[in-house]
Order: C-alpha cells, then structure tokens, then sequence
C-alpha cells in the first residue's frame, strides 16, 4: 500500500495566512547520496495566481520549489523575496541606528520571523539562514547556488539566454529544463522525462512513473487528481471565510478527516 501511496502521491495543500488563501506542492523528483537529498516540487501558489505572476515560466502562479527569487524595486534595489512555496516577503533595509541616520550598511532583514539575511556581495547577494546554510543570487536576483550549513555546495543553478532555468547540478548529478512557447515542457533526469502540458486552467503532467497528474483551477477553486488504474483526488473549495478540504480515491472519501474545514478570521 505504501508504493501506490507514493507512486499516486498528489501532494499536500496548505493553508496560506493571512492571504485567504492556499499552497499546492507536487513532488516530482527526488534523488540523494551519503550527504544530502534533493527534491524537486511543482508549486501552485493561489497568491501568485492572483497577481497573474508567471515569473518562473510554467503558467500563472506556478513554480518550482528549487526556484527563488529577489524581486527588485524601480531603483533596481531588492524588495521582496520569493521563497520555496512562492510566499512573498518583504525585505527591510538595515541602517545601524534606529533613526536610519546613518548610510545603509547592505544588510536587509527579512519582514518574517524567519531569522533570514540578505547581503550585498561582490557578485549579487547573499541569503543567510539560521541554520548557517546560505544561497547566493546573481544582480538580477536569480539564484545561483546554494550551501549546505558546512559550507558545501549543494546546488548550481544555470539558466539560458532568456534566463530561464536549464539546468540544476548536485554532485555530478543534472536535472535539466526544456521550454517550448515561453512555458516548461519538460523535466529530465537520468534515463527519466516529466512532461508538461497546458490549456485553459488546467496544467496536466504527465510523470515518469506512468501516473497523469492534472491541477485545475476553476474560479477560486482547485483539484488536483492523479490518473493512472485509479483516480486519486484532492480539493480545495475556497469561499470567503473558509476552505474546505477534501480526498477522494475515484468517488469515495479516503481520509477519515475528510473534509477539513478552515475558517479564516473574518478580520483578516
């Protein structure tokens, strides 16, 4: 049971306060050594959707987990932050008096509880965590790599002439990036290729694995459904004070806490 669980694995949707709001992440890839494990999602960002942001080129409020971003401002100076599952945070110059009289010292904090922070490098910036593991970004805020708290590479991002991402590197392994008509048509790895395809509201990936995935959003709400000898399903009907979650396999109800039902503070 848990191979079908994995194989027909349509991910988890969260919850995203104080927007109303909600996350999708479908695992896609995952491959590790001795050191490290790297997975690679498909994130749907209702957020992002929202704003009809399709900066990561995949569709509007799309992305991958392994993509970030620093989103300048019209100075062309960082304003906010794009992280894993497409949250937005704005980032907040840092002066070393309160009063901000003295000059800008190149350190923004992060407008979250994160403990995170952003540094002005000789090459573009630098993104410090808590844990001591950091990222670098090129000037255009598009990551470049990433470290692990020992300060060993654990990625290597590279991108194409329209700075698209081709290609992510982990220990002479390569993930790579193909586009067709300014959107990503395909994931391959190994001896693997994930497709994908797109018409109105609907995103359909066809896995390695055999197994189609479709995301489909309809006005506010959004299923995700994974089509192989079975349909399993998960839903997300957003009104304007609730969210209701619900998991099916063809037509029935599989989880014992389905629905769930979240209420917003109608304050927010």
């Amino acid at each position: 049971m848990s191979n079908y669980i994995k194989k027909y694995n349509t991910g988890n949707i969260m919850v995203d306060l104080p927007h109303n709001s909600y996350i999708h992440e479908l695992p896609l890839l995952s491959f590790s050594d001795f050191r490290n494990s790297v997975n690679i999602s498909l994130v749907f960002n209702h957020k992002l959707k929202q704003d009809n942001n399709n900066m990561f080129n995949i569709n509007n409020g799309y992305k991958l987990n392994i993509q970030k971003r620093i989103v300048m401002d019209s100075d062309n100076n960082p304003n906010k932050f794009i992280d894993s599952n497409g949250k937005q945070v704005l980032l907040i110059k840092n002066y070393n008096t309160l009063d901000q009289s003295t000059p800008f010292n190149g350190v923004y904090t992060f407008d979250d509880e994160s403990k995170r922070v952003l540094r002005s490098i000789s090459t573009g910036y630098e993104i410090e965590y808590e844990d001591l593991s950091r990222e670098e970004y090129n000037l255009n805020g598009y990551i470049t790599k990433s470290f692990d708290k020992y300060q060993d590479t654990y990625l290597s991002y590279f991108y194409n002439r329209n700075n698209y991402l081709s290609t992510v590197s982990y220990n002479n392994k390569t993930v790579y990036f193909g586009y067709f008509a300014n959107q990503l048509n395909y994931i391959e790895y190994g001896n693997t290729e994930t497709t994908l395809e797109y018409s109105t509201n609907k995103v359909t990936i066809n896995h390695y694995t055999g197994v189609t995935f479709e995301s489909i959003l309809s006005d506010n709400n959004y299923e995700i459904k994974a089509i192989g000898d079975v349909t399993y399903s998960k839903r997300c009907l957003l009104s304007t004070y609730e969210i209701r979650l619900e998991s099916k396999v063809e037509n029935n109800i599989i989880d014992s806490k389905s629905p769930t039902i979240i209420t917003f503070p109608k304050e927010i």
